[in-house]
């Protein structure tokens, strides 16, 4: 349930979070259940009937407690994006169930996300290496070693080896 990369980011009016090799169910049990939502964007394969469905094939979801009970009982299908309104929170963005994106209205959000997601006797490290090092994808071992990428590109490279 662990996130194999992070990546933090501060604009003015919002704080990103990038969880990598993280899933759509995961990242909204990773929030409160009573958050209210609106669906922005969906798009998968082999839902139903539809070999392509969208926001209209799929129910009008109204809290994170809903959207998390159609992912935990739906039968398999190929979830290619999907974005959520998070009202008065932010938003969650998904893009093939392996990448989560929130982005946070208040920080205070965003650690207490990186603290339910993260191993727990190292959420000291990762708390203080992806508020340190903001704009680079961290990625943070079992034991303990820290290691930073200036992209996505070069964290794909450099781990794709080991």
């Amino acid at each position: 349930m662990n996130p194999t990369v992070y990546l933090y980011k501060e604009n003015e009016n919002e704080f990103e979070l990038y969880l990598g090799e993280f899933s759509t169910l995961n990242g909204l049990k990773a929030i409160s259940e009573k958050l209210k939502v609106k669906l922005l964007s969906i798009g998968a394969s082999n839902y139903k009937k539809y070999g392509w469905a969208t926001e209209n094939e799929f129910p009008d979801w109204k809290t994170v407690e809903e959207v998390k009970s159609f992912f935990e009982q739906e039968d398999e299908f190929g979830l290619i994006d999907f974005e959520i309104e998070l009202i008065g929170f932010g938003n969650l963005s998904t893009h093939d169930d392996g990448e989560c994106h929130f982005k946070f209205k208040q920080k205070k959000d965003l650690i207490d996300v990186i603290n339910t997601v993260s191993y727990s006797v190292l959420i000291e490290l990762i708390v203080s290496g992806l508020l340190n090092n903001p704009d680079m994808y961290i990625e943070i071992e079992k034991s303990g070693k820290m290691n930073k990428y200036h992209s996505f590109e070069q964290y794909l490279k450099e781990t794709k080896n080991t």
